[in-house]
C-alpha cells in the first residue's frame, strides 16, 4: 500500500509493504487500519509553529515522567523502601518547583512557551541541580521562609 500527499512545499509518502495471503489477510487488514489511523494524525507544522510544538512536547514528556514517579513512589511505599521513598519525594518536589518556575516565567513574559532549560537538558547542556532550582524558586517568590 502507498499513501502520499503534498502539503505546502512538502511531499509526504508512507509505504506499507506486505504479502497478503489467505492465512494473513485479516491480520494485514487490521495493520492497515492502524496505519491509516496513525496517518490521520500526521500534521505538517509551518516554521512559525514548530518551536511551540517542540516546546510543548518536551513539557508533556516532563509531566509524563512526573506522573510515572507516582508509580515508583507507591511501589516504594508497598515495599517499605523508605530511603527510596525519600529520594522519589525529593525528586517530585524538585519537579513541582521546576513547573512553578516555568509557569511563573510564562506569566512574567506573557508567552505560551516554556523555559525548557528547567524541564529538559540535552546531553551537551549543563544540568540545573536541585539546589539551584530551590534558590531560583525562592528568588521568584515561589517559596517563602516559614515564620
Amino acid at each position: 500500500m502507498l499513501w502520499a500527499t503534498v502539503v505546502e512545499e512538502y511531499f509526504f509518502m508512507a509505504k506499507f509493504v506486505c504479502q497478503p495471503t489467505k492465512q494473513n489477510l485479516n491480520i494485514i487488514k487490521k495493520q492497515i487500519a492502524k496505519v491509516e489511523d496513525s496517518l490521520s494524525t500526521l500534521m505538517c507544522l509551518s516554521l512559525n509553529h514548530r518551536e511551540f510544538a517542540i516546546n510543548y512536547d518536551r513539557f508533556d514528556k516532563f509531566n509524563a515522567s512526573l506522573a510515572a514517579s507516582f508509580d515508583l513512589k507507591n511501589k516504594a511505599i508497598k515495599n517499605r523502601s523508605f530511603i527510596e521513598l525519600i529520594i522519589i519525594i525529593a525528586n517530585q518536589i524538585d519537579a513541582y518547583l521546576r513547573l512553578c518556575i516555568v509557569h511563573k516565567y510564562q506569566i512574567i513574559e506573557n508567552t505560551f512557551l516554556f523555559k525548557l532549560e528547567y524541564l529538559y537538558q540535552a546531553e551537551i547542556d549543563k544540568p540545573i541541580i536541585e539546589k539551584k532550582i530551590y534558590q531560583k524558586a525562592s528568588e521568584m517568590e515561589i517559596l517563602s521562609e516559614a515564620q
